[in-house]
């Protein structure tokens, strides 16, 4: 411990040697407190201060851009996001909407809604209308389209006069 010391007063020593005036003045400014006696001094501790706060915020305009870029680059991933998000709801509902239209018999571009029920809704409602109508069965009259029928006359009229006997 001994040893330490001795080296501690030597560099003070060696500090305190040939020093003007103003580095004197600083010197014991870090030892302890020491009333400014002059006007350079003052002068002297507020240039000091000024260049240490300088110092401080001498990269801020770069700092200021770095952050402006950065800012940039975080709303373009964003927008990219968001395209990124309707691009695949697009995809999703095109793929929905494919399916449906297989499904259903109906041209897929004919469909509207914009989840997977509502465009199976609607193509079930397109596949009721566009279905082709069940056809109406016919009554058949047996006298009716028999080729061999006489050109003048009708053969059930005149079987029901002569039963009537009515000419």
């Amino acid at each position: 411990m001994a040893e330490t010391t001795e080296q501690a007063e030597a560099v003070k020593e060696e500090t305190a040697a040939p020093e003007p005036e103003a580095e004197k003045a600083e010197a014991t400014e870090a030892e302890g407190f020491h009333p400014i006696t002059s006007q350079e001094q003052l002068d002297r501790i507020i240039a000091k201060r000024l260049e240490r706060t300088r110092n401080k915020f001498a990269d801020y305009d770069e700092l200021k851009t770095r952050a402006a870029a950065a800012d940039e680059l975080k709303t373009r991933a964003e927008q990219a996001e968001e395209k990124l998000a309707g691009l695949e709801k697009a995809n999703q509902v095109q793929q929905w909407r494919t399916a449906a239209a297989k499904e259903y018999g109906v041209p897929a571009e004919a469909l509207r809604g914009a989840d997977e029920k509502e465009l199976k809704e609607h193509a079930k409602q397109l596949a009721e209308l566009l279905a082709p109508a069940t056809p109406v069965k016919k009554t058949i009259i047996p006298s009716e389209g028999e080729l061999n029928m006489p050109l003048n006359g009708d053969p059930l009229l005149d079987k029901l006069k002569a039963a009537l006997g009515a000419r």
